[in-house]
């Protein structure tokens, strides 16, 4: 049995355009014409979110072949090590896995432009960048009080599963649809917490 797992942009690229220039549509359509040829051999396509289940069925998979399985949220080290630690200050993380590749299509996707206007706003606030690269870090959950994720699309991110095991609050719009005020208002909560 062969199995394909969709995580989140690898999906979406199946239907949408994400921004970038000429030679990054090109490659998305050769992506796309790759998977045509390879999908009849696939017996079952995994989502990790039932919101990717859109792009596979608009690229003309059939439904009865994507199952919704969201992947494990957390590492031994997490389930059972990861208590809060005292610490002075606010410390909110983001993730964005930096500007190799096709940098318009990153800040776009990852929010980049909503993170640093936050940002700006936020100056008293800690703001820890995840990138992706560190092997663990499982180090800075317990320091964290907050995750912002304003993602324009996505699957189910592992670490939005990481902080519902954890206790962190996290903003995370499902629909992919983030504003600069809804992620304000969620900081100011966080701030005011602390006060």
């Amino acid at each position: 049995m062969i199995i394909k797992w969709w995580m989140g942009s690898d999906a979406s690229k199946l239907s949408t355009y994400p921004p970038g220039k000429f030679s990054w549509r090109l490659r998305i359509f050769a992506e796309r014409i790759l998977w045509r040829i390879f999908e009849p051999l696939i017996d079952e396509h995994r989502i990790v979110h039932p919101r990717l289940s859109k792009y596979l069925i608009d690229f003309g998979i059939p439904e009865k072949k994507i199952t919704v399985k969201p992947m494990l949220p957390l590492c031994y080290y997490c389930v059972n090590s990861c208590s809060k630690i005292k610490h002075d200050g606010i410390n909110i993380a983001y993730y964005y896995p930096g500007d190799r590749g096709n940098r318009k299509f990153k800040r776009h996707t990852y929010g980049l432009d909503i993170i640093e206007q936050i940002i700006s706003m936020f100056p008293q606030v800690c703001w820890i960048e995840l990138d992706g690269h560190s092997k663990d870090i499982c180090h800075v959950y317990p320091i964290l009080d907050g995750y912002i994720r304003p993602n324009r699309h996505d699957g189910m991110p592992r670490i939005i599963l990481e902080c519902l095991a954890l206790d962190i609050p996290y903003y995370w719009d499902e629909e992919f649809k983030p504003t600069v005020r809804g992620i304000r208002d969620y900081v100011e909560k966080i701030i005011a917490s602390h006060s």
